[in-house]
């Protein structure tokens, strides 16, 4: 079927209308864009008419620490940071799960390493909480520790778990004195000599719980059979010697010291004690040579120093004294015979009140002297008490 020539004019003018009319949307699409450009670029310059440049006197520091010279690009120098001081950690010591508690514990005690060994007899005890060998051996442990309230429980613990031993009465009454509970020190040696009687170490352990009570004739009375039993325990002398001075028997005191400074030579205490014996005995030249001995044997002794700076110039003074009274002796007076002469407000001798030792008599001290307990004071060594009961 051919198409007639009105149909094609009619097509070609419909056309020619559609693309008249995408031109005329065309032109009116685009002048819409440059009149809405045009109203952006207005409100930018109102906007930018109201805005002043901002004019800097110079550049502002960056003060940010980025480590680097901004314009050479080279690393600035940073101060060192000084290294801080720490103090050392210290090494917790602990016990092995595998170890010999026991063992080692008694090791470690005679090794003079009671830290170690109060924790080998801890182990021991909480693993055999009923043994009184474990806690006499923790007891020991803690005293030497410094441990004294732990040593008097455990101590306790094993004189209530074995009745019959009599070391560890004797070691818990040292104990008790050490921490000034005197009446349990009084009680614990008393057990002791119920034990045995004839043992010398609980006889003196009682008469010094005595005298730190203020008892001081029970006190002589116990010490005087100590020294029955050890007649040369040179530290239960001097606490005899000590307890007659409190009593006002300064000779029998001289007498008693004389012997301790021969069994104790080199202790510094019972000098000093022996020196103020003879002091109150009127002999102080004598005197001033035992403080100066005790002084020399102890340098770090301030009692004895104080004694010896207070008692020199009376004892030169004195010496004068009796000098002048020598020659004024009437005659008929046995030659030889001392005149005794007594300084006027003379100070009192220096009195010790150390817990451990007391190394200088005096009329009303509080304390007693310690016998080291591996000294020939005792009448059984460190290492026997230390394995003493199983």
């Amino acid at each position: 079927m051919s198409m007639s020539e009105d149909t094609k004019l009619l097509m070609g003018a419909g056309a020619l209308v559609v693309a008249g009319a995408v031109s005329i949307a065309l032109v009116a699409s685009c002048s819409a864009i440059d009149s809405t450009k045009g109203d952006v670029e207005v409100a930018e310059s109102r906007q930018s008419d109201s805005i002043k440049p901002i004019v800097y006197d110079a550049p502002v520091e960056d003060t940010r620490d980025s480590g680097f010279d901004r314009e050479v690009g080279i690393p600035e120098p940073v101060d060192p940071i000084e290294p801080t001081e720490t103090e050392p950690v210290e090494e917790i010591f602990q016990v092995g799960e595998d170890e010999d508690f026991g063992k080692r514990g008694v090791e470690t005690f005679h090794a003079g390493e009671y830290d170690k060994s109060v924790a080998y007899f801890t182990a021991a005890v909480d693993k055999l909480p009923g043994r009184a060998w474990n806690h006499y051996m923790l007891g020991l442990a803690q005293w030497k520790s410094g441990d004294l309230d732990g040593a008097s429980e455990n101590l306790g613990r094993a004189s209530e778990l074995d009745e019959q031993n009599i070391k560890t009465f004797v070691n818990l009454a040292r104990v008790e004195n050490d921490r000034g509970e005197f009446e349990a020190a009084l009680e614990a040696s008393r057990k002791a000599v119920d034990l045995d009687s004839a043992d010398g170490t609980a006889l003196f352990l009682e008469g010094r719980s005595l005298h730190n009570l203020g008892r001081h004739e029970e006190a002589i009375e116990s010490l005087a059979a100590s020294l029955a039993m050890q007649p040369d325990n040179g530290f239960a002398l001097n606490l005899y010697g000590l307890s007659l001075i409190e009593q006002g028997l300064f000779d029998a005191a001289v007498e008693v010291l004389a012997v301790a400074i021969e069994s104790e030579p080199e202790v510094g205490f019972i000098r000093n004690n022996y020196g103020m014996a003879l002091e109150r005995s009127g002999r102080f030249d004598a005197a001033v040579e035992q403080y100066a001995k005790a002084s020399e044997l102890d340098p770090s002794h301030e009692k004895a120093g104080l004694n010896l700076a207070r008692l020199q110039p009376l004892a030169e003074s004195s010496a004068e004294a009796i000098a002048l009274a020598n020659a004024k002796v009437p005659a008929g007076t046995p030659e030889g015979e001392p005149v005794e002469t007594v300084a006027e407000g003379q100070p009192e001798p220096v009195s010790d009140t150390e817990s451990e030792t007391t190394d200088s008599a005096s009329v009303e001290p509080t304390e007693a002297p310690v016998e080291p307990v591996a000294d020939a004071s005792d009448a059984e060594g460190e290492d026997e008490e230390a394995g003493g009961i199983q």
